[in-house]
């Protein structure tokens, strides 16, 4: 219990966080984990901040200076890696075995492998952004992608690729702007509306416009004004709806997905609450709400709107287009990879 509590303390200083931790009497090992943490609090280890009675928050625990000259900044010291499937193959939620052969299988392992290798052998490093000030307290955290791909029935769908536990794809946007290469900094571009461009081209149509724009183009930049946030929140209602919509099976389902994601709760199937959200996935759900709640929109309208102002591809929405689409973006992520890696770059 004493190493699993210095390995999660670990973390926790890694990321400038917490332990969460349960007080319920019915889970194993409770006594003895009390015993622990108690002896801990007392010699000044750790911080105890318990949840009031009957709440659904967990109680947590703060590493104290005593125990942050233990502080690793590379994961992979406390934490050495796993072997990691490279190729992932899941149906109806499970993974299953796939056939190691396939085209598609080999062309993706051959390729991750490779990336993985290249991006052991380089220090990537970004700096920690306070939960409390939203600044960052100049501390360098490395990163360890390790790349793995996920499939969801068959190899032509999904297929993105994840970073792993220690990767970048839950950082915040101003975390990832900071990310080094052996020093080195970093950009990161994007594909603007990609998915909803993609719909167009698949249609045998170029689209230029903005996507989520569906009120017209922003008011100017400079000044910053109010009706210029205000457009800003009804854009990213837009975005959101828009993303949501083309990976649903329905409108319906993607207005009430729409509506769960202002939650800072992950909910699980039944809609019980699971988890508190977190940093990145934090941040979005209240910027959500808080556009939801100034601007007056509901997500039922925007869908609506969105389908009027995208009539030429429209039937695609609600059709869960989204896996074939992401299965296609999976492969530009893979050449851009495979491009790199050939030349010893991360």
């Amino acid at each position: 219990v004493i190493e699993l509590i210095l390995h999660a303390a670990k973390w926790a200083m890694l990321k400038n966080g917490t332990i969460r931790y349960s007080r319920r009497n019915s889970q194993p090992n409770y006594r003895i984990i009390m015993q622990v943490v108690a002896a801990m609090v007392e010699v000044g280890l750790l911080k105890e901040t318990r949840s009031a009675r009957m709440s659904n928050m967990e109680s947590r625990l703060t590493p104290l200076e005593e125990l942050l000259r233990l502080k690793e900044t590379d994961p992979w010291a406390f934490s050495p890696p796993l072997d990691v499937e490279l190729i992932q193959l899941r149906q109806e939620g499970m993974i299953v075995k796939h056939n190691p052969n396939d085209p598609t299988a080999k062309l993706f392992a051959k390729t991750l492998k490779q990336s993985n290798e290249v991006n052991a052998a380089y220090e990537i490093t970004y700096d920690i952004q306070s939960e409390a000030t939203s600044g960052f307290e100049g501390d360098h955290s490395r990163l360890r992608p390790v790349y793995h791909a996920v499939f969801l029935e068959d190899f032509d769908h999904h297929g993105r690729i994840y970073t792993g536990l220690f990767g970048h794809q839950a950082l915040r946007g101003q975390e990832r702007k900071t990310i080094r290469f052996d020093g080195e900094p970093s950009v990161e571009l994007d594909y603007a509306g990609l998915h909803t461009r993609m719909l167009y081209h698949l249609e045998g149509m170029n689209y230029r416009n903005d996507p989520y724009a569906l009120w017209g183009p922003s008011p100017p930049k400079t000044p910053r004004t109010k009706s210029l946030r205000r457009w800003e929140q009804k854009r990213l209602m837009a975005k959101v709806a828009m993303n949501i919509l083309i990976n649903a099976r329905s409108a319906a389902s993607a207005v009430s997905a729409c509506n769960n994601a202002m939650n800072t709760w992950w909910t699980n199937e039944k809609g019980e609450r699971t988890a508190k959200k977190e940093g990145k996935a934090l941040d979005d759900a209240r910027n959500l709400y808080e556009a939801w709640e100034r601007t007056g929109l509901r997500f039922k309208g925007i869908v609506e709107m969105a389908s009027v102002n995208h009539k030429a591809i429209a039937h695609k929405f609600g059709k869960s287009m989204g896996n074939v689409l992401m299965n296609i973006d999976a492969r530009i992520c893979l050449n851009v990879l495979d491009h790199f890696a050939n030349q010893g770059v991360p």
